[in-house]
């Protein structure tokens, strides 16, 4: 019997520097039946020369071209060529271990249930893999939330954040089937919304806390978790999109009620970060707040962002 395929899908945009080191660290994986689709979304420098030269010594990777359209775009052609039976997702400058295709694939074959695996992350700076770190700024534990399961526990740890980068994840390929593509009016944030989709549909989520199992994400300037103000304004959208899908059936009034409050707290919390943007005596704006939130909520933004500001946060 030959063991199900995995596709890759690739999204590249302006990263010749790099895409050669993430599809290297693909061939270097233990797990061989793989096939990777690299969609250059409308790339201005060299990425289609390198990522020719490497579809001529390696025939499990494919190439694609299509005039720019952003990452869930060209995520979502990438989807629309794929033929295995689990989809891996890859950005062109982030790399996987060795073993965390295989190990996954054990994982989800001894387990049906399971539609979406995780791994942990880590993340390196300047090319040097050797020094890792558990969160984006360098320190603290690690970013990625243990969950096993499906149904309320999972959708609730998803209002709250997101459980992991998207590199971290394997899933079957029918979950594409029951939620459909990625969210391309968002321009960050698209993964966590296709996660809060899946949760909302009842599929079960797993982690795969195995050492060897891991996503690797590069911090450098272009980067998109870098970009801070775009990722407030499409959380701002999202949390708009969670009201919609608790409207949908499937939870018990009280589930509903607890993660419609668990949002409206979310909500809140992105007050602070145009409050410290804006500044902590910008008059105009705090009257704007305190009109918007009211009094009491006001004071509860001002501290928190406050107490944030001087922890470096």
């Amino acid at each position: 019997m030959t063991p199900p395929l995995v596709s890759v899908i690739i999204p590249a945009y302006n990263y010749c520097d790099f895409i050669g080191e993430t599809l290297r660290s693909l061939v270097a994986q233990t797990y061989p039946y793989w096939e990777a689709i690299v969609v250059d979304d409308g790339s201005t420098d060299d990425t289609r020369r390198v990522v020719e030269q490497w579809v001529k010594r390696e025939t499990r990777i494919r190439y694609f071209y299509q005039s720019n359209k952003g990452l869930p775009a060209a995520r979502n052609a990438g989807l629309t060529q794929a033929k295995g039976s689990y989809i891996q997702f890859l950005d062109a400058d982030d790399l996987l271990s060795p073993m965390k295709l295989a190990l996954q694939v054990e994982q989800m074959e001894s387990r049906p249930e399971i539609s979406i695996s995780y791994t942990r992350a880590f993340y390196f700076r300047g090319g040097k893999t050797e020094v890792l770190y558990a969160q984006l700024r360098g320190k603290g534990n690690s970013g990625v939330s243990f969950a096993d399961g499906r149904g309320y526990v999972i959708t609730a740890l998803l209002v709250e954040k997101n459980l992991m980068p998207v590199n971290s994840v394997l899933m079957r390929s029918a979950v594409i089937q029951k939620v459909g593509l990625q969210n391309e009016r968002l321009t960050s944030l698209e993964d966590w919304e296709f996660w809060l989709r899946c949760a909302f549909k009842g599929l079960y989520f797993a982690m795969l806390q195995d050492d060897q199992a891991y996503a690797l994400i590069r911090v450098h300037q272009a980067s998109m978790s870098q970009q801070s103000f775009r990722m407030y304004e499409n959380e701002v959208s999202l949390r708009n999109l969670i009201d919609r899908f608790l409207l949908e059936p499937g939870m018990s009034i009280e589930e509903e009620r607890q993660l419609r409050k668990k949002n409206e707290q979310q909500k809140l919390r992105l007050e602070t970060f145009p409050l410290r943007r804006a500044g902590f005596l910008q008059l105009s704006y705090i009257g704007k707040l305190i009109r918007k939130i009211g009094f009491v909520s006001f004071l509860k933004v001002y501290f928190k962002a406050l107490n944030d500001w001087r922890r470096g946060r």
